[in-house]
This record gives C-alpha cells, structure tokens and sequence, in this order.
C-alpha cells in the first residue's frame, strides 16, 4: 500500500485485502487469548514451497497475500516516516547503528518462551536475543537498539517475581511442576538477554577506549547464572513447561528513554 501510494497509484484493492485480513487477525488473536495458559505444541514435518508464487519484485499492483519465501514475515510492523524524509539506507539502521533484524518490544507476551516443553531454551533466547546479530558488529549496534534490548531483559525479570513466583507458591503438583519448567525457561531468556546487552555494551566501550572491565566481570557472572539455568533446563528435557499467566509494564525510566513508538527500525533478513 505504502509503495502504490507513494507512486501514485491506485491502492483500494491492497486496502480492501488488509481490512479483511485484519478481521481474521483480529479473531484469531481473540481465541488465542481465549486459552491463554494452555499447552501449545507446534505440528511436526515440513511443508513444500508453492511453486509459480508472486513475489514482491513483480508489477507494483499484485497484492501478495503471504510473503515471499525469502523474505520472513515481519514479527511486528515496521514504524515508516512519511514519504520524501527518509535519507537513510538500510546499512545506515536507525541513525547510523548497524542493521539487524532484532526488532525490541514491550510486550512480554511477544518473546516470552516459557510455553511448550523444556530441553530447548538455550536456543529459544538466541533465537531472541542473539541470533540477529550474526554477522553483525556489536560496536555499531544502535542506541536505542540496545535500550530496547535492555527493556525486554527487564520485563522477563520482572516476570519472574511478579508471575512465576507468586503463582508457583499458589501451585501445587503438576501445574506447579510446569510453571516452575517455565521459570527456569524465563530465567534462561533474562540472562541471554542480560549477557547480549552486556555484550553490545562491551563492544562498544572498546571501540570508544573505554574501560570495559566492570561489564565484562559482569558479563563473567551471569554467564555462570546462565550455564547453571540452561543445564537445568537441558535436565528436564522433553517436560511440559507452562508460562504465567498475566502481564508486567515496562519501568517507566527507561521505557520513556526508549520512545518505542517512535523508533524506526530497520530489518534485514
């Protein structure tokens, strides 16, 4: 739509397809929320590409319902400036940061990872908080890519204290078993979380000349937080893991800081 219009071209019908998708988005997210607490597992096996698919690099009038293959559907929509103000390119991300497809939130719900089963949260976290920054240079990670990081590291720790632990004394037997697999879990996503930023914060301070030597003691001990975590997890492989129920808001400080709304990202896949 974004691209029909700013070429001036007639964009009703991708209007018309988007209001009639959100209608089933809107639904689907109603019943979703609707058994909010119960197991969910994902179906096994793989399926083929379709072939003779559409694909964005046709004529600018087809409206492609799912995304091409070699572009991933954005997790969260990217916050566009209007047309004619963007100078930048995507090498040069948010205001000069490097480009990573890391897009921060704060919604807990979104990242959190602790539904499902144990064994696998290592890879659960990086999948969040490290895999897309492969191939980057931590150095040049934006600012307010690393605040945003910093706030969901803070929201997965609250979730601890203000969910977990509260409804796990509640518990008792099975469920509180699940919830206790889904603590360990979240406490597995806060240090990958922790150690990320401390990273990004490390690579950065090097590159100003700075004394990292503070953060890298740090980033020394929640390491051993995190192995600690990740082998109990790895122990309880194949167990039912349950997230709390509820929510928790980002602290105010920093959440102000970030100006989520605000922030432009730049993806790359």
């Amino acid at each position: 739509i974004a691209q029909q219009e700013a070429a001036g071209e007639d964009s009703s019908e991708a209007i018309a397809k988007l209001a009639e998708e959100q209608t089933k988005l809107n639904n689907n997210i109603a019943t979703d929320e609707g058994d909010t607490g119960l197991v969910s597992q994902a179906a096994t096996g793989n399926v083929p590409v379709r072939s003779g698919r559409p694909t964005p690099s046709g004529s600018s009038d087809t409206v492609v319902d799912e995304p091409a293959v070699d572009e991933p559907a954005a997790e969260e929509p990217v916050v566009e400036e209007p047309a004619g103000d963007n100078t930048e390119t995507e090498e040069d991300n948010t205001s000069g940061g490097a480009a990573t497809s890391f897009v921060p939130t704060t919604n807990y719900a979104d990242f959190q990872i602790s539904g499902g089963v144990a064994g696998n949260a290592a890879a659960e976290a990086n999948a969040i908080f490290v895999d897309p920054f492969v191939g980057v240079d931590l150095a040049t990670v934006d600012d307010a890519i690393l605040d945003g990081m910093s706030i969901m590291r803070e929201l997965a720790e609250d979730a601890e204290t203000e969910l977990f632990n509260p409804q796990i004394e509640a518990a008792s037997g099975a469920e509180a078993d699940e919830l206790q697999n889904g603590k360990i879990k979240n406490k597995v996503l806060k240090l990958t979380g922790f150690k990320q930023v401390l990273n990004i914060k490390i690579a950065k301070g090097k590159a100003a000349g700075e004394d990292t030597s503070a953060d890298e003691a740090k980033l020394a001990e929640e390491q051993g937080k995190l192995n600690n975590n990740i082998a109990t997890d790895e122990s309880n492989a194949g167990a039912t893991s349950r997230a709390a129920t509820g929510t928790v808001s980002p602290r105010v400080r920093k959440a102000r800081a970030f100006g989520l709304k605000n922030l432009k990202v730049w993806r790359r896949w």
